[in-house]
């Protein structure tokens, strides 16, 4: 005789569960009210045309556009991204006019992979104000090192500034905490919000306590007493400034449509933005400014917290719009749900490039950790409560299992070049079992990973990586920690240590092909 369970407890609950989501509180009122000026209910469409050309920037080849696509996965994709970034830099040609990394033209990312480039153009920022250019060059290695003091308790919020002053600004030219901020853990800023009179009042929210964070501590607004405005990096074409930066577009989405949203001025200018939350503190368009005036000078940390918003961990980031009827605000949550790797973005600069481009390249970094097997355990249908859970990240699984598929779409299509690192490529096959790991392989590569830890460990032929004392990852393989280090915005030094290791390891293999990529007419 077969014993099943009762399922009645498990369908009561995801009754009421849908119940609840259902019956909501509606969040708009009936309109036909939209921003789209070319075709009805069609999302803006992102144009680089309004914008001076990054190929202009120093030591850039005017020739080629590079397009660097980072996935959302917490500080998990935001570390293995700074570690792909980091190799690029120490990989340089007698072709190319400076490294790997200065060529890069545009950055398209979604949630962690956008803490990435903002511990990059924070520390970039940090050196074009210095006014050291002419005395040395910028190096992101350097500013992301391992420091050899202990920063867990000076880098904390109430203890930063005084660390701050006690430093030399011409030895310490990069925020000395910019690793540590790239590990530290950012639900605590999300867990204060239950306390904070500023939230439990107002209509702020946890992610606006993200966002203060992000902006004080990950975009440098403590170290170099400065937001990074969308203006800072997007420079229109009638302004006088020269292009330094590369363009960066954070991907958000819209809650009430799933419409894809990058953050740049002439977009939030086409949906109106006349209000946001920074710092806690809400800022409104003045009657002087224009549009576009207002959107320039909107920080790239609200973009990037918009960004990063977990959907039920953290509420949607709120932006005010000028509206003619009752729907005046837009809420933006997780890029991730439309759009994990922030391919499209990425497609969309890809195809705008002018003819003068004659060669064009995407490196795609991809902390993904999901499902890839199609097979169950289970010998029937499963209940309703576990098909609900898989449903929010089925779209991203499902996205994931054709991305080579889509990458080789566009190589056809654009004459693009593409490089692909994931934690696949990681897994080292049984030679009689394809769907079993080599262990002596795994051992090897951790051994081939060490070359990329920080000094003490690389030098120390005894030495195993720290991450593998861990009872967490015991006896797991580096393709099975990689996957199972947690989407989540707390890493331990441990984790960031391997993390950054991945990524350096996986683009040294690949730094000669896409140097040549680069350089090959």
């Amino acid at each position: 005789m077969i014993i099943r369970r009762n399922p009645a407890p498990v369908m009561i609950v995801a009754s009421v569960l849908a119940f609840v989501s259902l019956s909501g509180c509606s969040t708009r009122y009936d309109t036909n009210s939209h921003p789209y000026t070319e075709h009805m209910f069609q999302a803006p469409t992102l144009d680089i045309s309004n914008y001076k050309s990054v190929q202009d920037r120093p030591n850039n080849l005017t020739d080629v556009s590079v397009v660097v696509a980072i996935s959302g996965g917490g500080e998990r994709a935001a570390n293995f991204g700074v570690g792909a970034l980091a190799e690029l830099e120490t990989v340089t040609h007698s072709d190319l006019n400076g490294n790997l990394l200065q060529e890069v033209d545009y950055f398209s990312t979604v949630s962690g992979g956008g803490m990435t480039v903002a511990a990059y153009l924070s520390a970039l920022y940090s050196y074009q104000i210095c006014g050291c250019q002419s005395s040395q060059p910028f190096s992101f290695n350097d500013a992301i090192a391992p420091s050899d003091i202990e920063l867990d308790s000076r880098c904390k919020g109430k203890n930063v500034l005084d660390y701050y002053s006690m430093l030399d600004r011409d030895q310490h030219i990069t925020d000395p905490c910019l690793r540590r901020h790239l590990e530290r853990g950012y639900h605590n800023n999300i867990a204060r919000a239950l306390v904070n009179p500023k939230i439990i009042f107002s209509r702020r929210n946890r992610g606006d306590l993200l966002e203060n964070a992000f902006a004080q501590e990950l975009l440098g607004g403590q170290w170099n007493n400065h937001d990074i405005l969308l203006g800072d990096i997007f420079l229109l074409k009638n302004t006088g400034d020269k292009q330094i930066y590369p363009h960066w577009f954070n991907n958000a989405t819209v809650l009430e449509n799933g419409a894809l949203l990058p953050f740049t001025p002439k977009l939030l200018e086409e949906y109106r933005i006349t209000g946001y939350v920074h710092k806690t503190e809400h800022i409104k368009i003045l009657k002087s400014q224009t549009h576009l005036e207002f959107a320039t000078n909107v920080p790239v940390s609200v973009g990037l917290s918009a960004s990063g918003n977990f959907p039920l961990l953290i509420a949607p980031k709120t932006l005010d719009i000028n509206s003619d009827d009752k729907n005046s605000y837009l809420h933006l949550l997780d890029g991730g749900i439309s759009d994990n790797l922030g391919l499209t973005t990425a497609i969309t600069i890809l195809n705008q490039q002018p003819a003068e481009i004659k060669r064009r390249v995407l490196i795609v970094i991809d902390a993904f950790p999901g499902n890839f097997a199609p097979y169950s355990k289970n010998n029937s249908g499963p209940n309703t409560f576990l098909v609900l859970r898989r449903l929010p990240v089925m779209p991203m699984d499902g996205a994931r299992g054709r991305i080579r598929e889509r990458l080789d779409q566009l190589s056809h299509d654009t004459n693009t070049t593409y490089f692909y690192f994931s934690f696949d490529d990681l897994y080292r096959p049984c030679k009689t079992n394809l769907y079993k790991e080599d262990e002596d392989a795994a051992k090897l590569l951790f051994r081939d990973l060490k070359r990329y830890y920080p000094t003490a460990i690389r030098n120390d032929p005894d030495a195993i990586l720290p991450i593998q004392n861990l009872k967490t990852y015991k006896n797991m393989t580096p393709f099975q920690i990689a996957r199972n280090i947690d989407t989540s915005y707390n890493v331990k030094a441990s984790e960031q240590d391997f993390l950054i290791a991945v990524g350096r390891y996986l683009v040294a293999k690949e730094a000669s092909n896409i140097v040549s990529a680069m350089t090959t007419p």
